[in-house]
């Protein structure tokens, strides 16, 4: 049997590609539906994309500052040592320094002994002999022998009020013989003048 389709072309039944073509495409309405659908798309995925690199941007900016971190702890560490050694360094250098300043000292003010001795021996009295003379920086300690103990006061009294000695004190005296004859042994010390027997 033959079939005849009496339902008119318009009728037909509408496909989803048909559709599109003889109804949405038609409408200028439709056409700028469809253009505001496919922008906002690619608006949101580009927003997306955006969103998507800013996060890896901040993940990779956080690694960045956990390393700069441990760099700083670092750095941190190693300037406490080199301050530390610094310290020292200067500390040390701070020593020299005074011992140079000693040394220094000690070269451009030595003693002039020979002038010392001799004016010393002047100033010894009559009667009196020195047997032993220490010299320990400015203090000198004098050991001699005598008749009497006027005659050590004597002596000392003349170192003071010499102005190449001052501070002359008296350590002791001790009874003894000489050829029969009774001495007194003594010790004084007395202290030089530096700023008259410099050279």
């Amino acid at each position: 049997m033959k079939r005849i389709n009496l339902i008119p072309p318009e009728a037909k039944k509408i496909t989803p590609n048909r559709w599109l073509k003889n109804y949405f495409f038609k409408s200028r309405t439709s056409r700028l539906i469809l253009l505001a659908v496919i922008f906002f798309i690619f608006i949101n995925l580009w927003q997306a994309t955006s969103l998507l690199r800013y996060k890896f941007a901040v993940r990779q900016d956080k690694k960045n500052i956990v390393k700069l971190q441990v760099k700083l702890i670092q750095f941190q560490n190693a300037y406490a040592q080199i301050k530390s050694q610094k310290q020292e360094i200067d500390k040390e250098t701070r020593r020299i320094e005074e011992k140079f300043k000693i040394l220094q000292q000690a070269q451009g003010e030595r003693i002039a002994w020979a002038k010392v001795l001799a004016i010393l021996s002047e100033l010894v009295p009559q009667d009196l002999w020195i047997d032993k003379v220490a010299l320990n920086k400015d203090l000198v300690t004098l050991n001699g022998t005598t008749f009497d103990n006027a005659i050590v006061s004597r002596f000392m009294a003349r170192l003071d009020e010499s102005e190449y000695f001052k501070e002359t004190s008296f350590n002791y005296t001790q009874k003894a013989k000489l050829t029969d004859k009774p001495v007194i042994n003594f010790e004084v010390t007395t202290h030089i003048v530096l700023e008259k027997t410099l050279r």
